[in-house]
């Protein structure tokens, strides 16, 4: 809880024709789809900022200071460079509540 979180959002997505993706340049991803243009980070006031790796597909969300507990999952655009096409995906981040150590003394 309260510490970075990265994960490859493109591991599990498609082409169009099926095949995965294993070039990122044939991909554009938008983490902001409400916004007009292409967003490579998005801010959720409260929470942190997600920011997405164009050279290894990855997004990194980093929390606010003092922010403890699961973000809102946020959805992402997909969008294939060749044709155009575009699908949507939500990003969830769940956080393990680890308890605390008590040791005898």
């Amino acid at each position: 809880v309260g510490i970075d979180v990265t994960l490859n959002i493109i591991a599990n997505d498609s082409l169009s024709d099926g095949t995965n993706i294993l070039d990122l340049t044939d991909i554009t991803v938008d983490l902001d789809p409400s916004t007009p243009g292409i967003q490579d980070s998005l801010i959720v006031p409260g929470e942190g900022r997600y920011d997405y790796d164009t050279l290894t597909g990855e997004v990194t969300f980093n929390p606010e200071a003092g922010f403890t507990t699961d973000p809102a999952p946020i959805t992402y655009t997909l969008i294939e460079n060749a044709t155009s096409l575009d699908s949507t995906a939500t990003i969830t981040i769940t956080y393990t509540e680890e308890p605390p150590v008590a040791v005898d003394d």
